[in-house]
């Protein structure tokens, strides 16, 4: 996730998922050079990083409507485990994100449960990329794991800690996979969402969604624990419909019709300048639904051929389909670019209008220049 536009396409597929916590992996930061995500829903973000290597990293975001204090935090010196003990009003949960290894997993996931034992209190939900089926029958097309059996046999210290495989649970029998292995040519799930027992019954939905913007499916539930406050929303002006050749035309077309009626027909030029201001406001949005329904409408096209495609793939993993999937996913990053230009010309503007003046955009730059003015 070093790149600008890579962070933007999965924090926008997280957005559209409705997401109010979001456990990642793989964010590839280093300790010292984690940047700021752009996004104002999730304010404040957690790491656990590599202090040299920009390899593994794990992160737990936290949205700014979702009541909850953060009372303490556990990170690894690897980048691959990050826990928090967390409580919403009256109630304490332990949230632990981890990023196995792909080698020596269910030792190094055994480690991780104990330290999770010491640091827990209220009910975990685990979750990450667990790197190992933890139902090879069932988890793996090939019906097959590379772990032995006495290996996994370890693993019912999940049971310990009273930990539900969540999307197992309302899908007893069914098979889906989060991560397809070109070299291998098998599907696998290898991200879970676990929930201690207590929450079954906050437990509405679970899913897994299809393969986009990274090489793993995201894995998705919705627990009702609380209710949510509701936030204001407030209009600005769109710019990129300027760039859009009909848009542009009818705007203009429809502006100069708007003065040729008003400019001689009584009202004063004060009144006409200020009335056109919410008439061009209606146009602009009127156009920006219209090219927002039509890219959305292209998403979805491209999204339910990936989705059929992956299906496919699932069942005959051929070769051409697997050609197939990846040019429609550079159709759909090709489309989700235009998202990622609008967000990328806002914060133009914002560095344009903040950037020389005294405010949190200023000090920020100056803390990071800061090491580096003094002299030795």
């Amino acid at each position: 996730m070093n790149s600008p536009n890579k962070r933007h396409y999965v924090l926008d597929t997280l957005r559209k998922l409705g997401a109010s916590i979001i456990f990642l992996q793989e964010t590839h930061f280093k300790r010292q050079k984690i940047p700021k995500l752009p996004t104002r829903r999730f304010a404040t973000w957690y790491h656990s990083c590599h202090p040299t290597s920009a390899s593994k990293g794990v992160a737990i975001a936290i949205a700014n409507t979702l009541p909850l204090q953060v009372l303490h935090q556990y990170s690894d010196d690897e980048g691959r485990m990050l826990f928090l003990r967390v409580q919403t009003y009256t109630t304490k949960l332990t949230l632990a994100n981890l990023y196995a290894p792909n080698q020596g997993q269910v030792q190094w996931l055994l480690n991780a449960l104990d330290k999770l034992k010491l640091f827990a209190e209220g009910p975990i939900i685990l979750g990450g990329d667990l790197n190992i089926t933890l139902d090879p029958v069932l988890d793996t097309s090939s019906n097959k794991s590379s772990s032995s059996h006495k290996a996994l046999a370890k693993l019912r210290k999940l049971a310990d800690f009273s930990l539900i495989d969540s999307w197992r649970l309302q899908n007893p029998t069914a098979r889906d996979y989060t991560y397809f292995s070109a070299v291998h040519n098998t599907h696998q799930r290898l991200d879970y969402l676990l929930i201690h027992k207590s929450l079954l019954s906050c437990l509405r939905t679970t899913g897994i969604s299809i393969t986009t913007v990274s090489d793993h499916a995201p894995v998705h539930l919705s627990l009702t624990i609380s209710d949510l406050p509701n936030k204001f929303w407030r209009w600005r002006l769109n710019e990129l419909i300027l760039e859009n050749s009909k848009a542009s035309s009818d705007i203009n077309k429809q502006l100069a019709h708007f003065f040729d009626l008003n400019k001689d027909s009584g009202p004063s030029y004060p009144i006409v300048w200020e009335s056109h201001k919410a008439f061009v406001r209606g146009l602009f949005v009127s156009w920006g639904t219209k090219l927002k329904k039509d890219r959305q409408k292209e998403i979805d096209s491209l999204l339910s051929q990936i989705q059929a495609l992956e299906r496919e793939h699932k069942r005959s993993r051929l070769v051409v389909t697997h050609t197939d999937l990846k040019n429609l996913r550079d159709k759909l990053s090709a489309a989700l670019q235009i998202k990622s230009s609008k967000a990328y010309l806002h914060f133009k503007q914002r560095l344009y209008a903040h950037g020389n003046k005294g405010g949190k955009m200023m000090s920020s730059l100056l803390k990071r220049e800061k090491p580096y003015s003094r002299c030795p």
